[in-house]
């Protein structure tokens, strides 16, 4: 396999596809903060990315905001593999961070009450979407 950094990678195989895909750079962005650049395609591990994401929650980064630029990175490394720049994947397996704890909860205002559905007898009914 031939050899290149992930920044080089980027600029000259992957770059010109996303934005033919995307409206926005933020993707491209969230890979500057994996701090990679200089990393060879082959040596990005999965252990590197576990590395990289401790220390995003330890600067108080949310995970959704660090399951972002995993996620671009993936994809990168994923377009690297349908390319020939890579065999495999190796971080392609890793599991999101779950952002339950992180969960915003939000109650009604008694205004808002009127407008939930309600059975025949005026108690509020549940609704459950399927689509």
């Amino acid at each position: 396999m031939p050899k290149i950094t992930l920044k080089k990678y980027v600029e000259e195989h992957y770059a010109l596809q996303y934005r033919l895909r995307h409206t926005s750079e933020k993707g491209l962005n969230n890979l500057n903060q994996l701090g990679l650049d200089e990393t060879l395609l082959s040596s990005i591990t999965p252990q590197l990315v576990k590395t990289w994401v401790d220390s995003r929650l330890r600067a108080g980064k949310k995970p959704a905001t660090t399951n972002r630029g995993v996620t671009v990175l993936k994809a990168v490394l994923n377009h690297a593999v349908g390319e020939g720049w890579l065999a495999v994947n190796a971080p392609a397996r890793l599991a999101k961070l779950s952002e339950d704890e992180y969960a915003r909860i939000r109650y009604l205002n008694p205004d808002e009450l009127p407008s939930l559905p309600t059975d025949k007898e005026g108690e509020i009914r549940l609704t459950v979407r399927t689509d």
